[in-house]
């Protein structure tokens, strides 16, 4: 949810993408609601400047202005060292899982 700032996340999307070897549909989903409930009650726990917002069928991640992401300052940046078209490219390539 981080990679994709303070847009919807499907939760279907949640779901195939952490949960792929699960069968059944809803028990993936029902993961899903088991890992945000766990995710929000964590940052309210810490006092994180982090908040996670059910929208429609989706989830959306917000960092405040005190939570820093090099991935987003990177984005934010006016000089890049290389073009953003070359990111899937250049980043987790020598990883064995996908990174959406």
């Amino acid at each position: 949810m981080i990679f994709h700032r303070d847009q919807v996340v499907n939760k279907w999307l949640i779901a195939e993408t952490l949960y792929p070897e699960i069968d059944e549909p809803q028990r993936a989903l029902h993961n899903v609601y088991n890992l945000v409930y766990r995710l929000k009650k964590t940052l309210a726990e810490y006092d994180l400047s982090i908040s996670v917002q059910t929208i429609n069928n989706g989830y959306s991640l917000h960092l405040d202005d005190a939570c820093a992401c090099d991935y987003h300052d990177w984005l934010d940046a006016k000089d890049k060292p290389f073009p953003q078209t070359d990111l899937a490219t250049r980043l987790y390539v020598d990883k064995d899982y996908t990174w959406y």
